[in-house]
């Protein structure tokens, strides 16, 4: 049940016109955060987003945009001047996923599976 370049394609139209090997670069490196067991039918879109989320901040990192993803708290225009605000030790490990949109719908996918599913 590993997921394809295309499966990626057929899920975010927006990364359709990137190449086969590119995303099964991409692929490669998402295998170390899946025990496809336990995601079970989660498994294609988590790996899916998750591919999608790396090559959004590739994208980001090769144009140079390596600012920090914690919120400012504090700008200054005048000599320029940033605060970001200090993540706590939870948001540190996750901060990198909550960059982009397809990160945070991995990490919701991976909150289901830490709790399991909800029977109404």
């Amino acid at each position: 049940m590993v997921i394809k370049p295309a499966d990626v394609k057929a899920r975010f139209a927006a990364l359709e016109s990137v190449e086969d090997a590119c995303l099964q670069a991409l692929i490669e490196d998402t295998r170390p955060f899946f025990d496809i067991n336990r995601w079970g039918s989660f498994y294609p879109r988590a790996a899916c987003s998750l591919v999608a989320h790396f090559w959004v901040m590739q994208q980001k990192f090769d144009k140079g945009e390596t600012s920090s993803i914690h919120a400012v708290t504090h700008r200054k225009a005048g000599e320029v001047e940033l605060s970001y605000a200090a993540p706590s030790a939870l948001e540190t490990q996750d901060a990198w996923l909550s960059a982009t949109a397809y990160g945070q719908q991995f990490l919701s996918l991976r909150q289901q599976i830490r709790i399991g599913a909800m029977v109404i």
